[in-house]
């Protein structure tokens, strides 16, 4: 039995400008890849990508044992696998050693795979061996870690071959440009491979992909030194949503329609769209599973959600300030209570609401408040009115509990038709633009932008706190449809201040599940409270964002 290793490699290259964004597609592959020239070094360069394998220990000075020419030995024989009574038996022996060199301007993200080549036909004495795979895949293993100067056998990766997900060994590590890194490979059968094993062949490529993206162009920092806003942009690449970024591969930006990754969004974007946000007026927010949005007013702990249009910056409660570090949200630091202690009317569905009405306008007229609205107003009573210190940083922004009835084609079979208010069934306009992917910030209706006494909005809040939108946490990273892991994500449900709408004799409003997926819920449910406040743009802060070091409001 014998293990050939063939070379193969493919690289997607990302060339920007300021004018225009350019995908290039450059592939070559190596049949075969075998030299048996002693004391060379055997490259492969294409592009801004440099592999290197070498014949022995000579060609790369500063290595113990830069390994083996892919594939044979230092004999220039074919390698064999063999099996070993343990793993670390295993990787005592010589690896495989290949270098990889971005010798481009751009960092890259690369991913090696371990692809069985099933195309490979045996030959000579090794005609009537079968493949390996066909009964022994389980036995194969795969050892890899990296080596940079010796050989390291500490820490090694270990995979069962036939459990590699997409055969991928090494996936989207970041070279930034100029560097490289050195990877020692092991390959072998486990201890319980039978004798049959002998008269078969194993037969790989190892293939390189390598993404090559535009360094992000990075927003301007013009905030002043020392506040939050500052610090929010000195901390963070902050980029535009509809663009191409180090953590975003779409060409035409973050797609909405989709969960968080490190693909679709992960750290701070902003937005200006008019249609997006109030006067077009430009938006910082944070996406994804972000660690440095953490920050303490006295003894709580908040995440900060984004910037508003008026310059001041949302947060949300998550915790407790203790020994020096934002601790998990507990149990214990929850409210839990009903949206609203009735479901059946369309009413209900309001952060406050009016009459039993057959009329859109007196069904929402804001009269009484909701069961969430008294409790939300008392916990800041009790955690922000206490202390005149704490309340003066609070900045009375607009709160959005969207009750705009839904232009609803998606809803209606008559593509013309707008659904209207109902007595007996109504949808709102948060359900339709999550349907089609397009959250927006602004609040459209004034009756639904709630506010103590800025006059943007209704002046109906007797504090400055409500709670975050389904916007908001489908910006930072949310679906409907999936669950996701995100910094909103504690394994809890708790509500927004989005409306559903009202049908089957019951109110829904959207809440976000323990899973971390947004979903319709009964009004009359139990769900968690985490209010939201906004900051006023002049706070100053001091930290680092982290859970260790937050941003404290000084």
């Amino acid at each position: 039995m014998y293990i050939d290793k063939l070379i193969k490699k493919e690289i997607v290259t990302l060339i920007t400008s300021l004018i225009i964004l350019l995908t290039v597609f450059i592939g070559v592959s190596f049949a075969a890849f075998f030299s048996i020239d002693e004391g060379k070094d055997n490259t492969i360069s294409l592009g801004d990508l440099e592999i290197l394998f070498c014949d022995d220990i000579t060609c790369k000075t500063g290595y113990e044992n830069i390994g083996q020419i892919i594939g044979m030995n230092s004999n220039n024989e074919i390698v064999t696998m063999y099996p070993y009574k343990d793993n670390s038996e295993a990787i005592n022996e010589v690896p495989y050693i290949f270098n990889i060199k971005n010798t481009g301007n751009l960092d890259i993200n690369l991913t090696s795979l371990l692809t069985e080549d099933i195309t490979f036909v045996p030959s000579g004495e090794y005609k009537d061996y079968e493949s390996l795979t066909t009964k022994y895949k389980s036995h194969i293993m795969i050892g890899l870690n990296e080596c940079n100067e010796k050989i390291n056998r500490e820490n090694v990766n270990i995979f069962k071959y036939e459990e590699l997900t997409n055969n991928i060994l090494i996936n989207k590590q970041k070279l930034k440009s100029g560097e490289d890194k050195t990877y020692c490979l092991w390959t072998w059968l486990d201890n319980k491979a039978p004798n049959e094993v002998q008269k078969t062949f194993f037969v790989a490529n190892l293939n390189f992909e390598a993404e090559y993206s535009p360094k992000s162009i990075c927003a301007d920092n013009t905030f002043p030194k020392g506040t939050l806003k500052y610090k929010m942009l000195n901390d963070n690449c902050a980029t535009k949503d509809t663009q191409r970024s180090e953590y975003v591969t779409k060409i035409g930006g973050i797609d909405y329609s989709k969960i968080n990754s490190e693909t679709n969004g992960l750290g701070l974007y902003y937005t200006e769209d008019e249609n997006k946000t109030f006067e077009g007026k430009r938006v910082y927010f944070y996406r994804g599973d972000v660690k440095n949005n953490n920050l303490v007013l006295e003894n709580n702990c908040y995440k900060i959600l984004r910037t508003n249009e008026d310059g001041s910056i949302k947060i949300m409660y998550s915790g407790k300030y203790i020994n020096n570090k934002c601790e998990t949200l507990k149990n214990e630091d929850i409210i839990y209570t009903s949206y609203n202690n009735s479901n059946i009317n369309n009413k209900y569905i309001g952060y406050m609401f009016g009459e039993n009405s057959e009329t859109y306008e007196n069904t929402h007229k804001n009269i009484t408040s909701s069961s969430i609205k008294n409790s939300i107003e008392q916990w800041y009573k009790n955690n922000i009115l206490i202390d005149e210190n704490i309340h003066s940083k609070i900045y009375d922004t607009v709160y959005c509990n969207d009750r705009m009835i839904a232009n609803i084609s998606s809803f209606n079979k008559d593509k013309n038709t707008k659904l209207g208010y109902s007595q007996n069934e109504t949808l709102y306009s948060s359900i339709e633009r999550i349907n089609e992917s397009k959250p927006i910030f602004k609040c459209i209706q004034s009756n639904d932008r709630f506010t103590v006494t800025n006059n943007l909005g209704n002046m109906k809040l007797k504090y400055p706190v409500g709670l975050i939108t389904i916007d908001e946490l489908v910006y930072a990273g949310a679906n409907i449809e999936e669950s996701t892991d995100f910094y909103l994500n504690y394994n809890i449900g708790y509500w927004t201040m989005s409306s559903y709408g009202y049908n089957d004799t019951l109110a829904k409003v959207f809440a976000i599940t323990s899973e971390g997926k947004i979903k319709q819920t009964d009004v009359m449910q139990s769900n968690a409270i985490l209010p939201v406040i906004s900051l006023k743009e002049d706070i100053k802060v001091n930290g680092s964002g982290t859970i260790e070091n937050p941003y404290i409001v000084e």
